[in-house]
């Protein structure tokens, strides 16, 4: 629900007031689960040979096949899930109902969160020198409440344990199990919206935007906002997965989601200029800076009596390590970005009337005390193309480059050096569509996505990891097409 009002008044230049408020909510409830049979026949596991049973769809497994990191052709071999029903049907014995999985999955995936957000404002716009200069500066107060339940995973539940709650163990040093039926067990680790969580937030964010005609078709422009990003619902569904207690030394984790995560905020500054319809141009060169504060990291930590008692969790799980996300602290982004459009109408008959040009470029960069744990950072973008469009055909082209993609970081190991990321290697894709209107009412339309099928590249390497070391992973995911009619009734 939301509600708006607004004045103009007639001083001697033009003002406009306005002030409105909103209350959004929204309520996600999960409820989820897969089930599984595992595959008996009569004589154990070469009786379970998917061609003994005709189940094998011969046309599909032609013609449908996946490929090497090479490119070299690795034949498949598809199961027709109608003939594989069939042996269901005829022999249902054969098919042993998995009742701890599908347990496992309904409480792993079955989840719930509701979050009402809400937000007033108040804003005015002035207009002097004959309107060539256009003030506008507001302030908008935004509160944020959620309350979720998501799933307990705690394999110490299944251990037998003391009246002072110490773990069981039999002669030879081994825990002991509280049941030995599996799906006892799965139930007793497992817990459906065991865990819960409530919290809320707020915060005001105030904004000032001036432009200035300095010709009718240059305009300068500079901004200042603050805003905010709030985190998505998988990364506030609260949810806590604890390892075994005989795990070794480093393999003990409590993974924690961080329900009581904030949202990460910016104070955004922007400075650009821009011209208009110069012989057919439209240019613009922007400045920014971009100071983000208590953006989402990922972290590590011992387990503490403290922290523990914050998650509903007892000392037990000290010597624990605690997995979760949490606001990561201080970034700055700085950066320049350019834009260009050329329309060739002014220097072509009238048969290239809807030809265009376009280019896009981003560069950035990062600093700041907590750069190095700002993820998803991408330095440079750039994006270029043609156009041609009349009254019934409209065809665009267009190439998209992006640069060194910075993920998440990656934990050491044997093959894996000390501060690590996970990155995307640069990667250009072209696009394309063209669509023709036969008739007022329906469009002929085609697209296609990545169109020579470029692969993505990416790896896990440090500032010191040599250049050839760098790549292990190629992700083949091939040129995506889409074509149909559509129509206007």
């Amino acid at each position: 629900g939301a509600v708006n009002i607004g004045r103009d008044f007639n001083f001697s230049f033009p003002v406009a007031l306005k002030a409105g408020g909103v209350i959004s909510r929204r309520h996600n409830d999960t409820e989820a689960g897969t089930s599984a049979w595992t595959f008996t026949p009569p004589g154990g596991a070469p009786a379970q040979v998917a061609r003994n049973y005709d189940v094998i769809t011969e046309k599909v497994s032609a013609r449908s096949k996946f490929t090497d990191v090479n490119g070299a052709t690795i034949p498949v071999q598809w199961v027709n899930l109608a003939k594989l029903k069939n042996v269901y049907d005829t022999h249902p014995e054969w098919f042993v109902f998995n009742a701890p999985a599908a347990y496992i999955s309904q409480a792993t995936l079955t989840k719930t969160i509701e979050e009402t957000i809400s937000a007033a404002f108040v804003r005015s716009d002035v207009r002097l020198f004959q309107n060539r200069l256009w003030l506008v500066s507001g302030v908008r107060f935004e509160r944020t409440s959620d309350e979720g339940w998501g799933p307990l995973n705690d394999v110490r539940g299944t251990y037998v344990q003391d009246a002072s709650g110490n773990l069981v163990r039999d002669a030879a040093g081994r825990l002991v199990r509280r049941s030995t039926d599996a799906l006892q067990i799965a139930q007793l680790q497992y817990t459906l919206k065991g865990t819960h969580t409530k919290r809320s937030y707020h915060g005001y964010y105030p904004s000032f935007n001036a432009s200035y005609s300095i010709t009718p078709n240059i305009v300068t422009r500079a901004a200042y906002a603050r805003t905010i990003g709030r985190p998505n619902f998988p990364e506030i569904i609260p949810g806590i997965t604890a390892a075994d207690p005989d795990a070794t030394v480093g393999n003990r984790t409590v993974t924690v989601i961080n329900s009581a995560l904030k949202p990460w905020s910016a104070n955004n500054y922007d400075l650009s200029l821009e011209t208009y319809e110069v012989k057919g141009a439209v240019a613009s060169v922007s400045l920014f800076q971009k100071d983000l504060t208590d953006f989402f990291g990922s972290t590590r930590t011992p387990a503490t009596s403290e922290r523990l008692a914050e998650l509903g969790l007892n000392d037990d799980y000290l010597g624990y390590d605690i997995l979760t996300k949490r606001n990561a602290g201080k970034a700055s982004l700085r950066g320049i970005e350019l834009s260009y459009r050329q329309s060739f109408a002014p220097f072509l008959p009238a048969w290239g009337k809807g030809i265009q040009a376009f280019a896009m470029l981003t560069s950035m960069s990062l600093g700041g005390p907590n750069a190095d744990d700002l993820v998803f950072f991408t330095p440079r973008t750039s994006q270029w193309g043609v156009s041609f469009s009349n009254r019934k055909i409209d065809i665009r082209v267009s190439v998209n480059q992006v640069g060194w993609t910075r993920r998440q970081p990656t934990a050491a190991s044997a093959s894996i050096r000390p501060n690590s990321y996970n990155y995307f290697a640069p990667q250009t894709k072209t696009d394309a569509s063209i669509s023709y209107m036969f008739s007022r009412r329906y469009t002929l339309y085609a697209s296609a996505r990545n169109l020579w099928g470029i692969p993505l590249r990416g790896g896990n390497y440090s500032p010191d990891t040599p250049v050839y070391a760098r790549i292990d992973a190629l992700q083949f995911p091939g040129a995506s097409f889409n074509f149909g009619l559509k129509g206007d009734y």
